[in-house]
């Protein structure tokens, strides 16, 4: 058996943590594989974990100095006995190629988002040190071009283009009739621009009143959504829903989904949108993962990033035009089949 061994920080409600989630339980279906899931956080699973994978999750001292010098010597000593490395998101995978140093594993590492937004701080060092840390591992993987093209030859000679793959766990989509009521799924973070959607939502509900928005996450800009809520006066008609595991059949019954992201990898939440039938309106992003899937009029709508007017005029025309939502359902739901889970574990496995 081929041991692999994946590194993230925890199986929380994540994008990244979702996809590794979806390879992670494929690998481990198959009697060729013994898979190994570490976590860098404590024990944390949002997602049903396969049985047959292992999971190991290190504790992290307090002080940040032992922190990172504990995690190095835990993963090394699992890397010992193992035979490929797969690590997803930047920090990790930082950790993973200082760890598997000079052990002669082959080490495959994934970038998950715009590698030139999605630094704390916008660090001009960590940017440089990452770039060069890449080169030392076996294979990059990205999802999109974009990111790809952020990095030197070096990278991107030993890097290949992998797309999220649709949960296959999604229910049969709703391609009838559909409830007033306008959903959004991610992190309540400045990097979704949730802000944007309110305010776009505020002038909408003045011409469509019977409408109400969703807003499905949690994160740090909690209180300061709730302030803006209570500030335009809507909190009868915007709700922060929290974290929910019927989030699908939310889904399914939605009028039209929203993300408002300033950049983004591939966003599943979008993904997922799509193989609902949700009529879905997405702003153009950087690195590009909103516009390679969806297609501007056929099977949603792109805006441009931070237009408020360019929102509410795509809302309206959804909301006013139920012919033109009902296409864009019809044909969103393809997605499922051109990125089913099956199809995008065979890239992974083929890549090992």
């Amino acid at each position: 058996m081929k041991k692999v061994t994946f590194v993230i920080t925890h199986f929380s409600s994540g994008g990244a943590e979702r996809v590794l989630s979806i390879i992670a339980d494929s690998f481990a279906k198959k009697t060729e594989y013994d898979v190994t899931v570490v976590m860098l956080e404590e024990y944390r699973a949002d997602y049903d974990i396969n049985p047959a994978i292992h999971v190991v999750a290190i504790k992290k001292p307090q002080n940040k100095i032992k922190r990172l010098f504990y995690r190095i010597v835990k993963l090394r000593e699992i890397f010992q006995n193992t035979d490929v490395i797969i690590s997803f998101l930047w920090h990790i995978n930082l950790y993973t190629i200082v760890s598997s140093a000079l052990l002669s594993k082959r080490v495959i590492i994934s970038d998950r988002s715009d590698p030139n937004n999605e630094l704390i701080g916008n660090s001009s060092f960590i940017k440089q040190l990452r770039r060069y840390m890449y080169g030392l591992a076996d294979c990059i993987v990205f999802q999109m071009p974009d990111a790809k093209n952020y990095y030197p030859a070096k990278v991107q000679k030993k890097s290949c283009i992998i797309p999220n793959p649709i949960n296959p766990l999604l229910p049969v989509p709703n391609l009838g009739t559909r409830d007033k009521s306008i959903l959004i799924a991610g992190r309540l973070a400045p990097q979704k621009n949730i802000q944007l959607a309110i305010k776009a939502f505020y002038k909408f509900s003045k011409i469509h009143n019977d409408y109400v928005l969703k807003i499905f996450g949690q994160g740090p800009q909690k209180n300061e959504l709730e302030s803006l809520i209570r500030k335009l006066g809507i909190t009868s008609k915007v709700r922060l829903e929290g974290f929910s595991d019927r989030i699908y059949e939310e889904m399914n019954k939605a009028g039209m989904y929203l993300s408002t992201s300033n950049y983004e990898g591939i966003s599943n939440s979008m993904l997922e949108a799509l193989g609902l039938g949700m009529p879905v309106i997405v702003t153009d992003c950087p690195v590009g993962g909103a516009r390679q899937y969806v297609k501007n009029g056929k099977n949603g709508i792109l805006i441009p990033v931070n237009d408020e007017n360019a929102l509410l005029h795509a809302m309206n025309y959804i909301a006013d035009n139920s012919e033109f939502a009902h296409k864009l359902s019809l044909n969103a739901v393809q997605i499922r089949e051109q990125l089913a889970a099956d199809k995008i574990s065979k890239m992974w496995e083929d890549l090992l």
